[in-house]
């Protein structure tokens, strides 16, 4: 019995998580557009047998007349080829929040290296594994 409620609660949590992110997703694709730089490359070797690597993908932006930054991470299987510390200096996209700029999200068409097909069309901070 307390097994299942446990598991019944973690679906719940799981389905509220992905609900969420998808609401968020949805509400950034609004806002503004601007240019970012990409910053520094953090690779993650998650593979076992195979190499795959996860990447944090630190970029900066300018918006208000001030700057700021963000991290976004995207998981071995939404890339194409291996990221690399090459893509430092890349300009990408991202869309900015209206009204608190510190807030924003990566338009992952325009990441070098994403696969379109398997990654979101926008790569929220923090929430991509």
């Amino acid at each position: 019995m307390v097994m299942e409620i446990i598991v019944a609660l973690g679906l719940l949590y799981l389905a509220f998580w992905f609900l969420r992110m998808r609401h968020l997703r949805v509400k950034a694709a609004n806002w503004k557009l601007i240019d970012a730089t990409i910053e520094t490359v953090r690779l993650e070797n998650r593979g076992h047998y195979a190499p795959a690597c996860d990447a944090d993908v630190s970029y900066s932006y300018c918006a208000e007349n001030s700057r700021f930054s963000g991290t976004v991470s995207v998981p071995a299987s939404w890339w194409k080829r291996e990221p690399s510390p090459e893509l430092v200096g890349r300009e990408i996209k991202v869309r900015v929040h209206p009204t608190k700029p510190s807030e924003s999200v990566v338009v992952s068409a325009t990441l070098p290296g994403i696969d379109d097909s398997a990654a979101p069309s926008l790569l929220l901070q923090g929430a991509n594994r």
